[in-house]
């Protein structure tokens, strides 16, 4: 009977950075797609009252503070690659849904406006650049 081969810390880490790239890219595949279909229109600080999802959109970016500290906590201290996947996942997941709540608050807005894209965008692109997986 055969035998499922043991994956390697390198290839492990390999696997890692694919994943890292199509979630970063997917990130600006949000952006493409509500300029393309002319839901943002242009990048200003919002003024007079927000729609719930979008006080929600900047608020979320505090999750980038959790992952800070999973990666200063947990990443960090850990030795064996194997060991350190599922917080980067976690990491990973939670930049995803930074991006995921300010497109869906520029896309059921009617205002055009693309700074809570912009703001989380950036948010969490500095915390995918933070958690870039390494051995």
């Amino acid at each position: 009977m055969l035998q499922p081969k043991q994956t390697t810390d390198q290839q492990a880490l390999m696997t890692s950075r694919i994943i890292w790239g199509a979630l970063t890219m997917s990130m600006l595949m949000y952006g493409f797609v509500l300029f393309q279909l002319g839901k943002v229109s242009a990048v200003f600080f919002p003024t007079g009252d927000l729609q719930p999802l979008e006080m929600a959109a900047l608020a979320v970016n505090a999750v980038a503070i959790v992952t800070f500290f999973i990666h200063k906590s947990r990443i960090v201290i850990l030795k064996d690659f194997q060991q350190k996947m599922p917080m980067y996942i976690v990491c990973w997941a939670l930049h995803e849904m930074i991006v995921l709540l300010a497109f869906l608050a520029i896309f059921t807005s009617e205002n055009g406006n693309g700074f809570f894209y912009l703001a989380n965008l950036l948010v969490a692109l500095a915390g995918n650049v933070m958690t870039f997986p390494k051995k």
